[in-house]
């Protein structure tokens, strides 16, 4: 997947990760280690869809979001983060971008 990143980068492009989970909203750790882990292999947007089950699971998306937004702070530092459920119009979509 390197020599794919470094391709898309050398001819200017965005390169977008992103990583999907339909049946459930992953802990706080789990999300965090899925967007570093995306940014680390060399992502520009790190980008994550689940499911929310509850309320719940909508604050430990805003919390995990956060978390790694204040940890890479820079004009690179997107995230976008997806999670529909009955408890959302018809999803939430939260993103958090820090502009030079």
């Amino acid at each position: 997947m390197k020599s794919l990143v470094d391709l898309a980068k050398a001819r200017g492009l965005t390169v977008i990760m992103s990583n999907h989970d339909f049946h459930k909203t992953p802990s706080r750790e789990e999300i965090v280690d899925r967007l570093l882990g995306m940014r680390k292999a060399g992502a520009q947007v790190a980008k994550l869809a689940c499911m929310p089950q509850g309320p719940e699971d909508l604050l430990t998306l805003l919390a995990a979001t956060y978390e790694v937004h204040k940890g890479l702070p820079g004009p690179s530092s997107y995230y976008h983060v997806h999670g529909a459920s009955r408890y959302v119009e018809p999803g939430l979509w939260i993103y958090f971008r820090q502009l030079s």
